[in-house]
């Protein structure tokens, strides 16, 4: 049975500071990689104070968890998510609808949390740790399907 051509694969490294990160992607690129790779590329030049409030440089810990939780967790054509840095040198990837939000923080170690709101249903959860990667993968689909604007 013809399964049709095989995945073409690439890789490429991308800096992170004096640092470097293998990633190997299929040929076509999912939607967010870019836009989480230019963040990444931004917040890897912070310094020590970046906020004027003592932050600490983003790690590489966290950088390279962001990107495993969206290659494992979003689709080719998922909404890509708002990374900002957060003061302990973690990242924190967020989408933002009108009445839903979902944020997950990626600490300097790689270790996640998350915390979801739907201003509608009235619901909030918080996963400290993350542990229900399923339930994360469902509510990040929900914007995907374009029922929630990606606007505040």
């Amino acid at each position: 049975m013809d399964q049709g051509p095989p995945d073409r694969w690439m890789e490429f490294e991308f800096p992170f500071g004096r640092q470097r990160i293998l990633i190997a992607a299929k040929q076509i690129e999912p939607r967010w990689l870019y836009p989480i790779l230019q963040s990444l590329r931004e917040f890897s030049k912070l310094s020590a104070g970046w906020d004027s409030y003592g932050a600490k440089p983003v790690r590489i810990e966290a950088a390279v968890a962001v990107l495993r939780i969206a290659a494992t967790r979003l689709g080719e054509e998922t909404v890509p998510p708002t990374v900002v840095p957060t003061p302990d040198g973690g990242l924190q990837m967020e989408w933002h609808g009108r009445q839903q939000h979902l944020e997950i923080q990626v600490g300097p170690d790689g270790a996640a949390s998350a915390y979801y709101e739907n201003a509608t249903t009235g619901e909030t959860q918080e996963l400290n740790p993350v542990s229900d990667w399923p339930r994360i993968s469902a509510w990040i689909g929900e914007f995907d399907q374009g029922r929630h604007n990606n606007a505040p």
